[in-house]
Formats: C-alpha cells, structure tokens, sequence
C-alpha cells in the first residue's frame, strides 16, 4: 500500500482502491499507524474487512493508496468522521455509523450468531477431545522419541511451567515399574562437574519456605526409619542385598522403612555394633 501524507496525529483517514475507486473511510488518534496497520493486517490476510481483503488479495498492495484527509484534535475525531460518512457514503465502510464501528443486528440475527458460535465451541471441544485420546494412543518410535529429546537439550523451561509440572506431578504415587525404571536409567550414570555445580548452586539459592517444605517431605516419606527396630540378621541381610546390586530405595521396599534409614545403616551411621558376616 502506497501510503502518502500521514502524520503520527489525530485525524481522519482514507483508504482508495485505485483499480475500482472504491474508498474507506476511518479515524484515529494516530493516522499514520493506523494505516500501516491496515497495511499489515491486508497482508497477512486477516483484516476485518472482507471487501478490502479480497481487493488486495486479488490486486496486490500496488492497488491501495492510503493518506491522511484531515488533522484534528481527539475529541472531534468522531463528529469528522461521521460529516464524512453522511456526505460520501465510502462504498468499503462495513457500517455508516461512527461510533457503532460494526454492522447493527436485531434480536434474532443475534440470537442466531450467538447459537451458531455455541455450536462451534462445542465442535471444537470435541475435536480436541478426539484429538488429545489419538495423542495418547499414538505410540512414537525410539527416532522420534530421540530427536525430541536432541531438539529439548539446553533448551531453558519458563518458571511457570515448571510451576504446572510441579502442581501436576505432587501427591500423585508412582507406581512400582515407574520407580523400577527410574532407578535403573539412574544407575550407573556419572554426574558431569557442571551439572554437580548446578546442583550444588540451585541448593544455595533456595528459600527458607523451599528448604522447609523440602525438609517436611522428607520426614513424611522416611516417618517409618525408627518406627521399628533392625534385628542383626536384618542388618547383614541389608549388607547382603545391596551387595547383590539392589538400590538403597530397593531395599527400603523390602524392610518397609524409608530409604534413608537403609542409607545409615549401610554408611555405619546407625547398627555400628552388628558384626558383618565375612
């Protein structure tokens, strides 16, 4: 759109259609971006006036010369606007009235658009319901799942999804196989220097509330470490399975004791008088 003649002030505006003559008629507080906006919308193909859109789509932006008619204060805008509208009637304008800025529509027009968006809503409840159930039953292979994980790598969550991933995931139990794989994508892996360095800033910049609310989950999950009491033969049957390759959260399971009471007795932090079986 060729646009000439346009002040970043109050005024009144026009959009002409060289190839038909055809003409709209607008106002603004800020002529000359009002009519790069028009501009902008025309050429992505999502303006509000359909006239005008298919104009441009089928003539290009060479068709549409945009200028400013006059300058006036805010306030008479409006009065401007509608002299104009009475006097030319500009063939592109949706609606003669200045302040309606849309077409009027009586009771049952409304009440027909208004069934006819209820309508579409509900479909397109429904498509994303049928969506979303074909997601979850749609099985990725290990390439994708691997070029997914490739493109997420370095790639930095917004706190407020980590914040919906949190709430999400809290006070939901795993089950035994999603624990038993856990563990065992764990095991074995060596932490680089700089992740244990992130690690080790991330608990340096916690809050007093994090810290507390870290601390009371902690206490709830092991509140069983001195609910009962290890025999000898419990302790070297602990010594036994953790020697055979079970985790510190495995052998927890089989005792019914938080994991971090096995860790102090394999550490001889606590049974320190058991005399372990050579």
């Amino acid at each position: 759109m060729q646009i000439e003649k346009a002040e970043s002030r109050p005024g009144i505006y026009a959009i002409k259609v060289l190839r038909t003559g055809e003409f709209y008629i607008g106002r603004s507080k800020n002529v000359r971006s009002r009519l790069l906006s028009h501009a902008q919308r025309l050429r992505t193909g999502v303006h509000h006036n359909r006239k005008m859109q298919d104009e441009w789509s089928s003539g290009g932006s060479s068709a549409f010369y945009g200028s400013a008619i006059l300058y006036c204060s805010h306030e008479d805008t409006v009065m401007y606007e509608q002299l104009l509208l009475d006097q030319l009637n500009p063939p592109l304008n949706v609606s003669t009235n200045a302040k309606g800025g849309g077409p009027q529509f009586t009771p049952e027009q409304k009440a027909k658009i208004s069934e006819g968006v209820r309508l579409s809503w509900i479909g397109a409840s429904e498509r994303r319901a049928k969506q979303s159930e074909e997601s979850r039953r749609r099985i990725i292979s290990e390439e994708a799942r691997a070029r997914i994980s490739a493109a997420q790598i370095g790639r930095p969550m917004p706190l407020e999804v980590r914040a919906k991933i949190s709430a999400y995931h809290k006070g939901r139990p795993k089950s035994p196989e999603a624990i038993a794989k856990t563990a065992a994508a764990n095991r074995g892996i060596k932490r680089s220097p700089e992740f244990c360095e992130r690690v080790r800033l991330a608990k340096l910049n916690q809050s007093d509330e994090s810290r507390k609310r870290l601390r009371d989950a902690q206490r709830a999950r092991d509140k069983s470490t001195y609910a009962r009491s290890l025999s000898d033969d419990d302790v070297r049957a602990i010594f036994v399975l953790r020697k055979a390759g079970k985790s510190h959260r495995e052998i927890s399971e089989v005792f019914g004791m938080g994991r971090t009471a096995i860790t102090k007795v394999l550490s001889r932090e606590t049974y320190r008088h058991v005399e372990l079986k050579q």
